[in-house]
């Protein structure tokens, strides 16, 4: 069946009459929708249809006519553009005037439903009551045909033909292989120019429109339109699942941006299984996900997910939840988070807020610091539903919510206070960089910056961009005492960003598997009658100019394994637990020597300047293959590695993978110990450094009075105070703020979520002595 070319530009724009205009009748069910039934015509042709009421009332749906859902982005809100509906003129905007004319078909009419036709966008009332029923309008459509624009570039076809050849690639095993091959471990000699396409695709606004998420998050098939070009919506998202899933460097190199679309597959669907697809059932975290997408009204970031199944799975307060444009943005973000929060299980919802959210005076809410700004952009969160993190074990959250004071009580213990802070860690810090982007990479004086922001902390929350000003910059002012730090030497290499943590925070000089991970000493009758516990006063972790007091698993009586180490903890704290590390295998099932090992890989390969040392031999246990297979190119050109001329890759005891990249395993024996270089033949750097880069950015790393390492907001500042709540998977931080009126003392301020090793199992709900108390959250 032919299909109209497209729209044809007027010569003149032109502002349609208001007597002219089509006016809506009223719509008297509450499941009651319209339809437009759209004539057929040629390029050329005006565009013509009339407007048909139709029930989705479940007694009903069988009686249905067919129908297609289009989904497009409103664009310029300006309506310079008609559809004679009902022989009267209704105005239109560009984007959905050329969306009409795409899917027009030439010879018979095509029933559809366009949001901006079918509901009165004048009248608020009925823009709220047809919110509830947009997940059915796309669900049970026959199919969404979604308008991604123009193609003023000439790459859709490219960009198609790409995404047919990635779609057959990662089917079929022995493809597949090369091609991780080639664009994992060979990523530096690969072109840039074959994936311009699917980069320009992936870009695309329609993917970052927060209304899409039910339109195209459904089991309905769905038909993307790009200028001339049509795109499989299965294959696109298939492939961008896998690519999101497994080459988060090659993504990054190629800016291919598929985080937005494989997030989209299937959204609005509930899983038949509770696996990886439990983060999708809850409310609060569905909210947070959708922070990046853009909405025109902010009070969509809320209204957009009244159709997604998660918000039966709240409390009677969060199912009564419905749209109301009449109440302000404010209002509208406190009243969810009370709903949530009322009924809810866990405390996802306070994981989602940041104390460190960047706002111009102009913009700010003034909201609680419980409540999350859905506008801006957000951290990774520590403590999603899927993680098997139990900071406060199996308990459920104890909490009463004053509505008209707008404080949180909340009980839970305190456990710590920070003392070392580190600056704000850069969203590229474990970003592996190969060729010369790792030289320019290098070129970062984390030192120099560790001083700078000791002499203006006011650069602390400069790095979390928001949604609205699109990486504009914002800064809370704040005073607190000098720290006594390391001074960096000034005169000497430029660090990674590694390094510079693990000496000017931590308080290491070389890194080893022998030095105790602080906490762990408090406990061994061995270090205590040594007298080298972490806990004397000063702390030794309260100035890391201080490592004396270490202590060495070599040198003690304790039974050690490599989890007691310092490093462990470290490489743990820079990953939050690898809790992602492989999703295709249970967290469980994977040993604490895996994410060990591919912590030292990364620090090994990748977290060491060039050395013209002589490079370790690779393991033993390894064995050279040649792969077979010839690489994928969308373009067919041949992408075998330039220096080798061929594909030679090793692959370890584990059955792992990896080219010979000796190079980059230079002794350093100054800096790095030998039992962590073994340890790292059999890592995998790059899991470790996907998870590290997801983690770390905008985050800062700190230590506490009790030398347990700690990641946590931007916000951060020493002396605020680590409490695990009821409830909580993970810690908190709190800071104090002036007294309330039913706090003597004080109330307190949410700072945010963090990890603390060693405090992640329940370790401080079954310590003795420990005392619960409520804290009141303004």
């Amino acid at each position: 069946m032919e299909r109209s070319k497209g729209p044809r530009s007027p010569e003149k724009l032109q502002v349609v009459p208001r007597l002219k205009r089509y006016v809506y009748g009223p719509l008297k069910a509450r499941q009651s929708v319209r339809f437009l039934v759209l004539q057929p015509g040629s390029e050329c042709d005006p565009l013509i249809g009339s407007l048909e009421v139709g029930s989705l009332d479940l007694a009903d749906i069988e009686q249905l006519l067919p129908y297609e859902a289009i989904s497009y982005v409103w664009g310029n809100c300006d309506r310079y553009f008609e559809l004679i509906c009902d022989g009267d003129i209704l105005p239109l905007t560009q984007s959905i005037h050329d969306a009409l004319h795409r899917v027009r078909l030439p010879d018979q009419p095509r029933r559809l439903w366009a949001d901006q036709v079918c509901i009165n966008q004048e009248d608020g009332a009925e823009r709220s009551q047809q919110v509830k029923l947009m997940n059915s309008v796309y669900k049970n459509a026959k199919n969404v045909l979604v308008w991604l624009g123009s193609d003023l570039d000439g790459v859709a076809e490219k960009a198609e033909r790409t995404v047919r050849q990635l779609n057959e690639v990662f089917k079929d095993t022995e493809a597949h292989a090369a091609f991780k091959l080639n664009y994992e471990e060979n990523l530096a000699t690969q072109s840039l120019k074959p994936w311009i396409p699917l980069a320009k695709l992936t870009k695309l606004p329609w993917f970052r429109r927060v209304w899409i998420v039910q339109e195209i998050g459904t089991t309905a098939p769905a038909t993307l339109y790009w200028g001339d070009t049509e795109i499989d919506w299965d294959e696109l998202s298939f492939v961008a699942t896998v690519l999101n899933g497994q080459y988060y460097h090659f993504r990054t190199r190629f800016s291919i941006n598929t985080s937005s679309i494989s997030y989209l597959r299937r959204r609005f669907v509930e899983p038949d299984t509770a696996y990886y697809d439990r983060n999708k059932g809850h409310f609060a975290y569905e909210l947070h996900k959708a922070r990046p997408l853009l909405a025109g009204d902010n009070r969509d970031r809320i209204y957009a997910f009244l159709g997604h199944y998660s918000i039966n799975k709240g409390g009677k307060e969060l199912q009564n939840l419905t749209a109301d444009y009449s109440k302000s943005l404010k209002d509208v973000y406190i009243d969810v988070a009370v709903r949530i929060l009322r009924g809810a299980q866990d405390l996802v919802m306070l994981s989602s807020a940041h104390y460190d959210v960047p706002q111009k005076d102009n913009e700010r809410l003034d909201l609680p610091s419980w409540v999350p700004d859905w506008r801006y952009l957000p951290l990774h969160i520590l403590g999603s539903p899927s993680v098997p993190h139990r900071a406060s074990k199996d308990t459920k959250p104890d909490l009463t919510i004053d509505e008209d004071a707008r404080i949180l009580h909340i009980r839970g213990v305190r456990v710590d206070v920070l003392t070392t802070t580190s600056w704000q860690i850069r969203k590229t810090a474990f970003q592996i960089r190969q060729g010369a982007q790792e030289t320019k990479e290098r070129k970062v004086d984390w030192g120099n910056i560790l001083q700078r922001e000791e002499l203006d902390d006011t650069s602390a929350n400069k790095r979390t961009p928001n949604i609205n000003t699109n990486h504009n910059n914002g800064s809370q002012q704040r005073d607190r005492p000098p720290r006594q730090q390391r001074k960096p030497d000034r005169n000497g290499p430029r660090t990674h960003a590694m390094e510079a943590l693990w000496k000017h925070i931590c308080g290491y000089e070389t890194f080893n598997l022998s030095d105790v991970y602080p906490p762990f000493l408090a406990t061994s009758p061995a270090v205590t009658a040594a007298n080298h516990s972490p806990f004397s006063s000063p702390s030794p972790l309260s100035s890391p100019t201080a490592p004396t007091s270490r202590i060495s698993a070599t040198s003690s009586a304790l039974p050690y394994d490599h989890r007691q180490s310092a490093f462990f903890a470290f490489i743990q704290t820079l990953t939050n637990g690898c809790v992602s590390f492989d999703r295709s295998r249970p967290y469980s099932t994977i040993s604490s020597e895996e994410f060990l090992a591919s912590g030292a890989a990364y620090l090994t390969r990748y977290a060491q300047p060039p050395s013209s040392s002589a490079s370790r031999p690779a393991s033993s246990s390894s064995v050279t293959i040649q792969s077979q297979s010839q690489p994928f190119s969308p373009l067919s050109s041949i992408s075998h590695d330039r220096d080798r001329g061929d594909s030679t890759v090793r692959v370890n005891e584990n059955g792992n993978a990896s080219p010979v990249t000796t190079k980059f395993l230079s002794s350093h024996s100054e800096l790095v110990s030998p039992d962590i270089h073994a340890l790292s033949c059999n890592g995998d750097p790059f899991k470790w450094s996907r998870e590290a880069v997801m983690v770390t950015r905008h985050r800062r790393f700190a230590v506490t009075r009790k030398g347990y390492f700690l990641l946590g907001p931007g916000g951060l500042q020493e002396n605020d105070v680590v409490v695990v709540l009821r409830g909580g998977t993970v810690p908190f931080l709190l800071r104090r703020v002036s007294a309330m009126g039913n706090s003597p003392g004080g109330g307190w301020m949410l700072v945010g979520e963090c990890y603390v090793h060693g405090l992640m199992d329940g370790e401080q709900w079954d310590a003795e002595g420990v005392e619960e108390e409520v804290f009141s959250i303004t």
